[in-house]
């Protein structure tokens, strides 16, 4: 799984919190998301690559295989629920459970 960085020159609003399941994770997303779900924790999927929608596939052509690199970003990314009312056991709840989602 691949964490969002903050690099030295950027402070981040932190309004959502994306991961990336990568090839190690060998679960698929719809599973980890589907697991998630389940236990209560609001996983989101953001963002729809431009390309894909139907206005750009109608209007330019687009279609999957157009842009590669933000598809796979697409394919193997969620967004843990962050706000600022987040409890730190709440937090601790989400971790513990995408971990158990991962094995």
């Amino acid at each position: 799984m691949d964490l969002p960085i903050e690099k030295d020159n950027v402070v981040s609003a932190w309004h959502i919190f994306p991961i990336r399941l990568n090839n190690k994770a060998k679960k698929s997303r719809r599973k980890v998301f589907d697991f998630l779900k389940k236990v209560g924790i609001g996983v989101q999927v953001h963002y729809i690559p431009i390309h894909l929608f139907n206005l750009y596939r109608r209007k330019f052509g687009y279609k999957r295989g157009d842009f590669p690199v933000a598809e796979e970003y697409y394919d193997n990314a969620l967004t843990l629920p962050l706000f600022p009312a987040l409890k730190s056991q709440e937090q601790d709840y989400v971790i513990r459970k995408v971990k158990e989602a991962l094995r």
